[in-house]
């Protein structure tokens, strides 16, 4: 008994069959499948054992090369909820994802164009097509131009529906022909007293600079979020490495800055009555997005139990004798419980009072002159 290869390249995949004269005979893959032909998913070794149904067998390995067939990235980008006549303007980028390195680079981009082969969508849509790409990992985010139909109200979105690129969902080439769509999520309508703002700029030793700060970073994009993380708007940097969010109600808010390939650590604020303005600034280096509010945060103050129950355990570790004022804050800004605090240099170790705390989210925030450091906590 004789095992012929024959691969069948189209459109959207490549197919390995084993092939034998005659009915009634039963398969085993070494990728464990058991009908007659298998689609490989990459290069490599595919070994398979046909047995007649009078007991004979015979086996053969085919090495897999490169794979055929034309494997395009493309799909249509929507914006939910909005008119059926809006036309979207912008481009979708397109990162290929070393997942060795966990690196990313810059594959390509393309604008985003009307299809005039679709009728009247209930949102407004458009498509994107990079063409054939190679094989490999890739990740896409559409981004609407500035000061155009929509720009105002949908943030940039990664191929997954996410804002950011550590949650955006990977394409894999090949693929089985599928489209690669992105649904544009949609921000808030935000009006109230308070501002953040701040510089997104180089930091110290990036890219094997010195212990100065570097240039402005134009064009990185600075994520706003809520108290429950839901995403609110978004600003791209200016020039002078600038951004500024106007206009929010008293709360807390998350904020991230998104550079495809560089980690970010999240900066936690509250605006409030005593403070309705607040500047963060980020540095960008080669290990990633940080910003000084967070950076003390996380290396000064520590809490626990999260959810808390009738107490709130704090830890402070801290490089100089500290008068502090420690307050216990509602995510609309109002101060439930205020406590002074004398902290000494190292490590400090103190309780608050949470048993009369409805179940919630709240702001534990550590006050000494003008700075300020802040950690989220639930009670349960």
């Amino acid at each position: 008994m004789d095992i012929v290869e024959t691969v069948f390249p189209n459109s959207f995949d490549t197919v390995l069959m084993a092939v034998v004269p005659a009915n009634a005979y039963y398969y085993q893959w070494s990728t464990g499948d058991s009908l007659p032909y298998i689609v490989p998913s990459g290069p490599g070794t595919y070994c398979v054992t046909v047995t007649h149904s009078s007991g004979c067998t015979a086996s053969a390995c085919y090495e897999y090369g490169q794979m055929f067939g034309n494997f395009t990235v493309k799909g249509f980008v929507t914006a939910e909820g909005s008119s059926p006549n809006l036309t979207l303007q912008g481009t979708v980028y397109l990162y290929e994802y070393d997942s060795t390195a966990a690196a990313l680079t810059l594959y390509g981009q393309t604008a985003l164009l009307p299809d005039p082969t679709l009728p009247p969508q209930p949102n407004g849509n458009a498509y994107y097509d990079f063409g054939a790409v190679p094989q490999g990992e890739y990740l896409a985010l559409a981004l609407l131009a500035p000061n155009t139909p929509g720009s105002d109200d949908y943030l940039p979105t990664y191929y997954g529906d996410v804002q950011t690129w550590q949650e955006a969902s990977h394409i894999i080439v090949p693929h089985n022909g599928q489209l690669f769509n992105i649904t544009l999520t949609k921000g808030d309508s935000l009006s109230g007293p308070g501002t953040i703002n701040g510089f997104v700029s180089e930091g110290p030793g990036f890219h094997g600079g010195g212990n100065d700060r570097g240039d402005a970073v134009e064009g990185a994009t600075v994520l706003l979020f809520d108290e429950d993380e839901k995403p609110l708007s978004y600003r791209l940097s200016a020039s002078d490495g600038g951004y500024t969010f106007e206009e929010l109600p008293y709360g807390t808010y998350k904020l991230v800055v998104d550079i495809p390939g560089l980690p970010a650590t999240a900066a936690w604020v509250t605006i409030s009555p005593d403070q309705a303005a607040i500047t963060v600034n980020f540095d960008v280096n080669d290990q990633g997005v940080t910003n000084a509010r967070e950076a003390i945060l996380n290396a000064a103050i520590s809490l626990w139990p999260n959810p808390a129950g009738q107490t709130l355990q704090v830890r402070v570790n801290a490089t100089e004798n500290l008068n502090a004022t420690v307050e216990i804050i509602s995510t609309l800004g109002q101060v439930l419980r205020s406590e002074q605090k004398a902290i000494a240099a190292g490590e400090t170790n103190f309780s608050m009072d949470t048993g009369r705390l409805s179940p919630g989210i709240y702001l534990l925030s550590l006050r000494n002159g003008n700075e300020r450091i802040v950690r989220r906590f639930a009670k349960k």
